[in-house]
């Protein structure tokens, strides 16, 4: 009985799906009519950028001493001993600075091609847990400088951690830096 019901499906079933996929389907359409054109923009001027990629390495040997970094914060006005790297660079002009952009990234791990951490970049120590890591730039006239100071987390007990701040004998780690210069004009 199932047999005869599913060879009567299949017989009477079959002429529907023909027709339903072969001649309902046609290849070309009657042309109808065009849809109405879309209201003219505004004229655009093309833009222009610039933008120049500078990437080299740093070891303990290049940073130098500074002194202290210091910056406003909500606490006040925060000083840490630093140390820094000074790139001397013609591109960043007045005008880069004023209506440019300067961005500085770094590999924190060497043995990861291809990935960069944006700066301001910082990282708790995770022998002691005591401190941070931070890596920091500024932007002048015609050079960028990197700026490494450590940061003491919450209270620091000296008779443990004296060394803690004190970044100029510090061992900093070979890193690789990327500085991105931009400018242009937005297309009007």
């Amino acid at each position: 009985m199932k047999k005869k019901a599913l060879i009567a499906i299949f017989l009477f079933g079959l002429p529907f799906l023909f027709i339903f996929f072969f001649i309902g389907c046609s290849k070309t359409s009657p042309a109808g009519s065009a849809s109405p054109a879309g209201l003219a923009g505004p004229q655009r001027t093309v833009g222009t950028a610039f933008i120049r990629v500078d990437t080299f390495s740093l070891t303990n040997s290049d940073w130098a001493y500074n002194g202290y970094i210091t910056f406003v914060s909500f606490h006040g006005i925060d000083s840490f001993p630093d140390r820094y790297y000074d790139l001397n660079d013609s591109l960043i002009t007045p005008g880069i600075l004023d209506s440019g952009l300067v961005s500085v990234f770094f590999a924190p791990d060497n043995r990861k091609l291809g990935q960069w951490a944006a700066l301001p970049y910082q990282i708790i120590n995770q022998q002691t847990d005591s401190f941070s890591h931070n890596i920091d730039f500024e932007t002048f006239n015609y050079k960028v400088r990197l700026d490494y100071f450590l940061v003491p987390n919450g209270f620091v007990d000296s008779s443990c951690c004296s060394w803690v701040t004190d970044v100029k004998v510090f061992a900093i780690p070979d890193y690789k830096f990327k500085i991105v210069i931009e400018s242009g004009t937005v297309g009007r």
